[in-house]
């Protein structure tokens, strides 16, 4: 029966770690793509079964030596596909939920000790740590996660490494035997980890601090923002000013010329006068390419701009349901994206090269939008994928897509492939 509580509390552990990845990683179930997450439960059920067998057979000794192979490297995997953080940062991660399970580990052999029932030791100490997790060290892990760069998380990398490596070498892993004893390794290994412990807590204060200094940056980039914004709304308007005072003045040319025609029985010059002004305003009207009046627009006015310039504009907008966002918002996203796109085909010295395409879609209840145009410079992307401008008070546009993306928790992913640029948005 005891054997059967002990492997039922390890089962307890990794539930609870896994929740706790979760929580730290900012992982969300029922948001993640239905494939996601039947690819998370199958996993999880094949881990958590091969887990409990392997334990019977092997018994917790061995276990414990393949600790690592079997427990470890699996939940690492099982990260890797439920976040997307890679490399450095997913490692830190992973780590950082090692020391935190060896104090929530720390805590249980006091309550097993005492009552020498594994699973309510195990079950209590972990309980907390989630809960922990979830109310104090989510926001600020999602900070360093988010906002660290990559070199920056390497020396942050470093403490939970080393109390990695002292973990191992103090323990071997076997915790099933360990757990139940306090004598002077155990509170050498509990005064470790309350340096490690006070070392973190240090570390998420350095990063609010940081915070707060870049607030000040923050609150100016968005008012960049809101004035590039602003600055391209009033042009619009200045130009379509200036349209209206321009087809006030002809329709008062039109008027008296057709004026002068019938008086002067001249109608068939009238016929061909008024068949001319129709053609002008075939030239001048919106294209409907989408289903929106506000977005065709936008398209309607980029594809008069990209014609100027010798770029092929292709539309495809089947996207119907716009009335869970704002429409100056999509316009936002929609004027910058191709913006920057007819910037970057002016640069292309073969006009027949030169072309913009748009496609605007619904996919599992989300919006989702594609822009994709040649180009001739080779852009660069910062270690967040974002492109990056070499010029002052430029890549504001930039900064205005991803802000209008996340404020709706989307996802986004500019990208070059065979001198095309893409940007890519879900949301």
């Amino acid at each position: 029966m005891e054997h059967i509580e002990w492997i039922l509390s390890s089962v307890i552990i990794i539930v609870f770690c896994t929740l706790s990845m979760m929580t730290l990683a900012d992982v969300h179930f029922l948001t993640l793509p239905k494939r996601k997450q039947m690819t998370f439960v199958i996993y999880f059920i094949i881990f958590l079964t091969l887990n409990i067998i392997i334990q019977v057979l092997m018994g917790f000794e061995l276990y414990g030596d393949f600790y690592l192979l079997f427990t470890q490297i699996p939940l690492y995997i099982l990260l890797f596909i439920t976040t997307r953080y890679r490399r450095i940062k997913l490692i830190f991660l992973y780590l950082s939920i090692t020391i935190f399970s060896s104090t929530a580990m720390f805590l249980s052999s006091f309550i097993i000790y005492f009552t020498k029932m594994p699973m309510v030791g195990v079950l209590i100490s972990y309980a907390l740590l989630l809960w922990i997790s979830y109310r104090f060290l989510k926001k600020p892990f999602f900070h360093i996660l988010e906002y660290a760069d990559t070199k920056m998380i390497g020396w942050l990398g470093i403490l939970p490494v080393l109390y990695y490596i002292y973990n191992y070498y103090t323990t071997k892993y076997q915790y099933f035997t360990i757990i139940t004893v306090i004598n002077r390794n155990f509170w050498e290994r509990g005064l470790t980890l309350a340096i490690v412990l006070f070392s973190y807590c240090l570390i998420i204060v350095f990063f609010k601090i940081i915070q707060e200094h870049s607030t000040s940056n923050a609150v100016q980039e968005m008012i960049l923002q809101q004035l590039h914004d602003a600055t391209q709304q009033l042009e619009q308007l200045r130009l379509a000013e200036k349209q209206a005072a321009i087809y006030r003045h002809d329709m008062r040319h039109h008027f008296n010329y057709l004026n002068t025609c019938i008086s002067q029985n001249k109608l068939e010059d009238a016929t061909q006068y008024i068949q001319q002004i129709f053609d002008v305003f075939d030239d001048s009207k919106i294209i409907p390419y989408s289903s929106n009046e506000s977005l065709n627009l936008v398209f309607s006015s980029f594809q008069k701009e990209a014609a100027e310039n010798q770029i092929q504009f292709t539309v495809d907008a089947p996207a119907k349901d716009f009335t869970r966002y704002a429409l100056l918002d999509l316009c936002k996203l929609l004027y910058n994206g191709l913006e920057n796109a007819i910037k970057a085909c002016q640069l292309v010295e073969d006009t027949e090269s030169r072309y913009i395409h748009i496609d605007l879609y619904e996919k599992n209840n989300k919006l989702c939008c594609e822009i994709k145009n040649s180009y001739a410079v080779e852009p660069h992307f910062n270690e967040n994928g974002i492109p990056l401008s070499n010029r002052n008070n430029h890549g504001i546009g930039v900064k205005s897509m991803v802000y209008v993306v996340n404020k709706y928790h989307g996802v986004y992913k500019f990208s070059t492939e065979n001198n095309e640029f893409r940007f890519q948005m879900c949301m």
